[in-house]
């Protein structure tokens, strides 16, 4: 399945139950695996997300430069982002320096309302740039030799481009703010996350951070495939719905309370989502799959049972249909 902007998104994993997003953004091939590698652990972390892969070639190919790679995110996430309620994206080497100047585009646009990204995992990318293209940027000036010494694609890289300079000169590197709503105060705010995972070996292009060779270490592979799922794990973790669910579940008489006393909130949900007519059975059948499906497939970003409930109603609604 491929995106709206054509053959630069493709769709590596979609659940049938989730709100959540990944989106990796590279173009190395050992980093292409990695979802394939977290898909293998077949686990709740990885089925509670739908993940997709942006090819982000800075060299040639459909994403030619930063500017450009930030522009496809943007138009993709408004395309998909309505279904989700939390976003993470993986960036790695450039991936991690377009993802950071899509979330700054947006909130200098004062855009930060509608922003679903809540977690940048940043993996051995350089984060202010790089002297050598500096370099080459001056001697692009330069007829007939500049030309062919410096493209454009990279000299986005430089780092008093203005690429890397409005990131460098509005990311925080631990922690951004996003608005709220675009009218919202300073202290109504949401925080985006981020994190870097530092490269091993010598950069290309004369970047003066780490870049990482996978092929040499399997072992370092598995860490940082360890670290990205620790992130994905940890990241919006609904852990009080799913410690409520283990207790309801512990015995037949504490379930039949629970069901019998959220058939009220789900009816709600149908009589909004179709229209009043759904008998109480409708709801507890709902209900007894929600306990069921929900720790097998958690929704993130959610922290009391009751919104759970209400979501899952809503992404099970041809299921519901059908009853």
């Amino acid at each position: 399945m491929l995106s709206p902007v054509g053959d630069v998104f493709t769709a590596i994993y979609q659940h049938a139950l989730t709100n959540a997003l990944a989106i990796f953004i590279g173009h190395d091939a050992e980093f292409k695996r990695i979802p394939s590698s977290l898909q293998n652990r077949n686990d709740r972390t990885v089925k509670s997300y739908d993940m997709f892969f942006l090819d982000f070639n800075i060299s040639r190919g459909a994403v030619e430069s930063l500017v450009d790679g930030a522009d496809a995110l943007g138009t993709f996430l408004d395309s998909v982002s309505s279904k989700y309620d939390t976003v993470v994206l993986i960036g790695h080497v450039y991936g991690g320096l377009a993802a950071k100047l899509y979330i700054i585009n947006e909130l200098m646009a004062r855009r930060g309302d509608r922003l679903k990204v809540d977690l940048l995992i940043a993996w051995a990318t350089p984060h202010y740039g790089s002297h050598v293209v500096n370099a080459l940027s001056i001697l692009g000036s330069v007829p007939y030799v500049g030309p062919a010494l410096c493209r454009n694609a990279y000299s986005g890289l430089a780092s008093f481009g203005p690429a890397i300079r409005r990131v460098r000169d509005h990311w925080n590197d631990v922690l951004i703010c996003k608005t709220a709503t675009a009218s919202s105060t300073t202290t109504d705010r949401k925080l985006v996350q981020s994190i870097t995972i530092p490269g091993k070996g010598r950069g290309t292009m004369g970047f003066s951070i780490d870049t990482p060779d996978l092929s040499l270490a399997g072992k370092r592979k598995e860490k940082v495939l360890d670290l990205i799922y620790f992130y994905l794990d940890r990241h919006a973790n609904p852990s009080a719905i799913l410690d409520e669910i283990a207790r309801v579940c512990f015995s037949g008489s504490t379930m039949d309370l629970f069901i019998e006393g959220h058939v009220p909130t789900i009816a709600d949900e149908l009589n909004q989502l179709y229209g009043p007519g759904h008998s109480p059975e409708v709801s507890k059948h709902i209900i007894r799959s929600f306990l069921r499906d929900f720790p097998r497939r958690p929704l993130r970003g959610l922290s009391e049972t009751r919104s759970a409930l209400q979501k899952y109603a809503q992404l099970i609604r041809k299921e519901v249909q059908q009853i």
